[in-house]
């Protein structure tokens, strides 16, 4: 194994999914608020859906605008074209575990 692929199982031995970085900027919602339900893209295969998603429509189908939102911040990000560059960019600022995460399950699959 390299020195990268042996850091990255160390990385994913502490990391728990749902656990956000501290020291963000996002505001996070309170329990006063009401929890936004967030939907998958539609015939996504990209792990980075587990991150963010969509506003559903009345029949709980994503209404797919271009605009995801974290399900951890629900921040707002651009993704036009199914391009999740900044979706992966967003985890990596203000989620690094997450995105440690991420790239581990991405080694994984392959």
């Amino acid at each position: 194994m390299s020195d990268e692929e042996l850091e990255l199982d160390a990385i994913a031995a502490e990391v728990t999914i749902g656990a956000a970085s501290s020291g963000d900027d996002h505001t996070y919602p309170t329990d006063k608020e009401a929890p936004i339900t967030l939907v998958k893209k539609a015939n996504s295969n990209s792990i980075i859906w587990n991150y963010f998603g969509f506003h559903a429509d009345k029949f709980g189908n994503p209404i797919d605008n271009g605009k995801p939102r974290c399900r951890i911040c629900y921040h707002e990000s651009q993704c036009k074209f199914g391009n999740t560059t900044n979706l992966f960019k967003h985890l990596q600022d203000k989620h690094y575990k997450l995105y440690l995460e991420s790239k581990v399950c991405i080694n994984l699959k392959y």
